[in-house]
């Protein structure tokens, strides 16, 4: 578990996620805690991953697809039009949203232009696709619903 000093470095990360008890769900759909291969990244022939592309998140709530915000928040997001109704809303970190480590295996992409509320978690280095999906799943902890 990262103490708040730690929490406070990580890029602060959004995303819709099925529940697992208090934490996100992992497994290989959609609204799990994984990248979904090949739609979210694309192993080369070697079933490596290279940084750049990876798990979608967002900056804020306010600012994700209001497809993805999940009924039930209806209350706190007006906009909230849909998505899995079994979903909640998961956050990671407390930092600013740039470029940056949220593990040693992990760093948050976010986009540029108009798609800068938008980042993907990628791995941090070229590796091999099931390393970075558990990498993935050791942040499974530090993730709070919301």
């Amino acid at each position: 578990m990262l103490n708040d000093d730690q929490a406070a470095q990580v890029p602060q990360v959004f995303r819709a996620m099925l529940p697992d008890g208090k934490r996100p769900r992992i497994g290989m759909g959609r609204n799990m805690l994984s990248a979904r291969v090949p739609i979210d990244v694309k192993p080369d022939h070697n079933d490596c991953v290279k940084p750049g592309k990876g798990m979608s998140v967002f900056r804020s709530v306010e600012e994700m697809y209001p497809f993805l915000i999940p009924p039930s928040y209806i209350d706190r997001y007006p906009e909230a039009s849909g998505g899995d109704p079994a979903c909640k809303l998961w956050r990671l970190g407390t930092g600013p949203f740039v470029a940056g480590a949220i593990t040693d295996d992990l760093a948050l992409c976010p986009g540029s232009g108009n798609k800068s509320a938008h980042g993907e978690i990628a791995p941090s280095r070229a590796m091999h696709v099931d390393a970075y999906q558990k990498a993935l799943a050791a942040t499974q902890d530090e993730w709070t619903a919301i």
